[in-house]
């Protein structure tokens, strides 16, 4: 079952199948930058054989008015408990933001904390602040207009009693449209974010302050990257890094915005390093950003590379990690990563696997990679879009777009060993 997100993008260009899959993986961007090349490169380091892992089902999406297929990674609060976004599902079936109680055993519950309309289309996660207030985009909704068809995006508010509070509508022009990413917060509440148009036509890194948005840059796909799909991370003097999808030499950047001045501090070139950066970053107590592309880093998934996990320093330069091969180790991470004390890194894939329906990956400080899961469609999910969380005890939290017993999506936990 393809999420509305792939229907929409394979609508407007045209596209004979944008559901990725190993062998002929597809990005589409509501820009109209088709992310579709041959690339070629050399695989680093051999996957490492599946180790038995404990995985399980914490929630199967039934559809409807508890919302379905969601594409959005999790965040947790300090009681264990999970929230998300839904792309479809809710009241009118424009999507949801909703919580799931923990701990991972017993009858699991679900709370929509809030149901959207009229397109709104949440592909983003939430971050949630002291009061229990969860805040986010849409990429779709609010101001309709000839740039906007559907709607030009938003950025809203979830109280914690479940009402709901728009903080900008996003018009098509100077100010961005179509926010694809999740938002950080500073300790004054102001917002940042990415849109993955508008502006000179590539997007923009924006700033809400108490309802009025600043834009800090706007990409111009002139060397300086094009097309943000994912969110943004902060360092401790408020420097904003992220990636954009398209742009550079045509296969996405890393970038760092200060005080409105962006600096590139990679261009991928499309081949060993990978290509289409599509999820945002993490980065370490050294200044150092992770993270992973979905395409590129060798020549398999029909030439085009099943992407890489990647380390960029915080002068510039990249390391790359680990290329994916497509099976078993998997293909095309279109999800973050993050990082546990050691300094391993876990994440997924969309395809791939032993089953072909994406897995949950480990790549060791070493470089070699570990598949501690490979979906299987029923009972566990297939198809995970996004990046995931650790819990209190080192648990992974990450949803399926798709699967389960509903085939609806579902939300899952691994241990690692």
């Amino acid at each position: 079952m393809k999420s509305r997100r792939w229907m929409l993008e394979r609508n407007r260009l045209n596209i004979a199948d944008a559901e990725p899959k190993v062998g002929s993986t597809k990005l589409a961007v509501a820009h109209g930058c088709l992310v579709v090349v041959s690339l070629f490169g050399l695989l680093l380091i051999a996957a490492q054989p599946m180790h038995a892992q404990a995985e399980g089902v914490v929630y199967n999406f039934p559809g409807y008015s508890n919302g379905q297929f969601p594409e959005a990674g999790l965040i947790t609060d300090t009681k264990g408990n999970l929230y998300g976004t839904t792309a479809q599902g809710g009241v009118q079936g424009d999507g949801t933001v909703f919580e799931v109680l923990l701990p991972p055993s017993g009858v699991q519950e679900e709370k929509v904390r809030f149901s959207f309309s009229t397109s709104s289309d949440p592909v983003a996660g939430v971050i949630l602040d002291t009061m229990g207030n969860l805040y986010g985009t849409t990429q779709y909704g609010g101001i309709v207009n000839r740039d906007c068809p559907l709607g030009c995006g938003v950025v809203f508010e979830i109280t914690k009693a479940g009402k709901e509070k728009v903080l900008y509508k996003f018009k098509g022009g100077l100010d961005g449209a179509n926010p694809a990413g999740g938002l950080v917060r500073d300790s004054l509440g102001n917002l940042y974010g990415t849109t993955a148009n508008g502006a000179l036509g590539c997007g923009t890194v924006f700033e809400i302050t108490s309802g009025t948005e600043n834009q800090l840059y706007a990409f111009t796909g002139v060397g300086d990257g094009c097309n943000p799909l994912a969110g943004l991370v902060a360092d401790s003097s408020g420097d904003l890094f992220g990636t954009t999808a398209n742009g550079g030499v045509g296969y996405g950047t890393v970038f760092e915005v200060t005080s409105g001045i962006e600096e590139i501090l990679y261009i991928f070139e499309g081949g060993s390093d990978g290509a289409y950066p599509v999820a945002g970053l993490i980065m370490d107590s050294s200044g150092d950003l992770y993270g992973t592309t979905q395409q590129g880093g060798g020549a398999n998934c029909g030439g085009n590379g099943c992407g890489t996990v990647f380390e960029v320093f915080e002068g510039g330069g990249e390391l790359l990690l680990y290329s994916f091969t497509g099976a078993p180790d998997g293909a095309n991470p279109y999800g973050s990563v993050v990082m546990d004390g050691n300094g391993n890194l876990y994440g997924t894939t969309f395809g791939g696997g032993s089953n072909n329906s994406g897995t949950v990956f480990e790549v060791a400080a070493s470089g070699a990679e570990t598949i501690l899961h490979s979906f299987g469609g029923y009972p566990d999910g297939v198809y995970p879009a996004a990046g995931l969380v650790f819990d209190s005890d080192g648990h992974l939290y990450g949803t399926t777009t798709a699967g389960g017993v509903n085939d609806r999506g579902t939300v899952f936990y691994v241990v690692p060993k």
